[in-house]
């Protein structure tokens, strides 16, 4: 059976692999070559972009050189700008030294955002409008989608074939048909059959700590430009602008905490959460250690958050101390949660894994596992 034949083959196009594809897509040495250009997708890309009012979980911030990629490419005028949302300030606060740092670029000349926080499923749509142009308007690019790989092989003969064309791997699909690329580039996530194909081992271990991730509704500000991040011996929380009234909560804590929080009612997730962004050290680690310990319905959150912050703003700090003391944003006041719109809660746990190695012969291995 005659094998289709392509220059680059790319598996997996998501956020990294529909990217580099689009990019190989434009660039001249491909445009000049008439380089065949394939895309392998498990799921099914959107040929039309859906609107969806309420916001995703999960976020990416992309500073404004990764945008203008973006917009070289073709992807950033695909995706919806409501999902799109530039911040100007980042304002971090470590809770042993309570001394925050505030970083802007609302006072220079240019105004350029600081970043822009992105809804993955924004970016994914924006990606695959990419690729299904591309795919209509360039006859070397094909994209294949709702498609899996079944296997990846050389030839019989190619150990003694040097560089020649049957020295080109073969990708066998699910449904049987088959691909014969010069370079295959793998961006298939962390159990790539295209690493496994090359053998490239990869390491890694687990931090035991797990990400709860949550759209957050906050009180009403003039505006909602700046990003908050507080590093606890928890571990660091974070709150990203969305929208105006709306940001985007990431909080890393240890996994079986993590858990527990999670699980807890709204309304005392809410005040858990203000807690941790507005109050003393010591008011915080009151309320997890309740948490732990199973007590948390023999708690009152939302007064002992009040108290926490009536006594720190009361009592005369000494020099140092921050465990106890009023919580300092030197950039503003953050904002306070109010709600948790459709409650998305979800957990992440964080790992780290990488590959041994980036290249192999006629193997490029690109995004999460590399």
């Amino acid at each position: 059976m005659a094998h289709k034949v392509v220059d680059v083959c790319v598996v997996g196009g998501g956020l990294v692999g529909g990217a580099f594809a689009s990019a190989l897509a434009k660039s001249n040495i491909a445009v000049k070559a008439a380089m065949k250009i394939c895309v392998l997708e498990a799921s099914k890309l959107k040929s039309q972009p859906t609107s969806n009012p309420n916001f995703s979980n999960r976020v990416v911030s992309l500073n404004p050189s990764a945008a203008d990629f973006l917009k070289d490419i073709g992807v950033w005028d695909n995706i919806d700008k409501e999902k799109r949302y530039p911040y100007y300030n980042i304002n971090v606060l470590d809770s042993v030294s309570n001394t925050p740092l505030s970083f802007s670029t609302e006072s220079a000349d240019f105004k350029s955002p600081i970043a822009y926080i992105v809804e993955n499923e924004a970016m994914i749509n924006g990606i695959s409008q990419s690729l299904l142009n591309y795919k209509s308007s360039n006859p070397n690019f094909t994209v294949h989608d709702s498609t899996k790989v079944g296997s990846i092989a050389l030839l019989q003969n190619s150990a003694k074939s040097g560089f020649l064309d049957n020295d080109w791997p073969v990708i066998e699909l699910e449904d049987g048909s088959t691909i014969q690329s010069r370079l295959i580039v793998g961006s298939d996530g962390g159990n790539s059959i295209v690493r496994q194909f090359a053998e490239i081992e990869s390491h890694g271990f687990d931090y035991s700590q797990t990400a709860i991730v949550a759209t957050l509704k906050i009180a009403e500000l003039d505006d909602n430009l700046s990003a908050w991040q507080r590093f606890l011996p928890t571990g660091p929380v974070a709150m990203l602008p969305l929208a105006p009234g709306y940001s985007s909560l990431v909080w890393s804590l240890p996994s079986r905490l993590s858990a527990q929080v999670s699980r807890l009612p709204s309304e005392t997730f809410i005040h858990l959460l203000n807690t941790a962004f507005q109050n003393p050290l010591l008011d915080l680690q009151f309320m997890l250690s309740q948490i732990q310990q199973g007590k948390e319905k023999d708690v009152n959150f939302e007064a002992e958050m009040k108290w926490g912050q009536e006594r720190a703003a009361g009592q005369t700090q000494r020099v140092g101390d921050a465990s106890s003391e009023a919580v300092g944003w030197k950039g503003g006041k953050v904002p306070l949660v109010t709600g948790l719109p459709n409650d998305n809660r979800a957990g992440f746990p964080l790992r780290l894994r990488h590959a041994k190695e980036y290249i192999k012969n006629r193997i490029a291995l690109i995004g999460y596992h590399a």
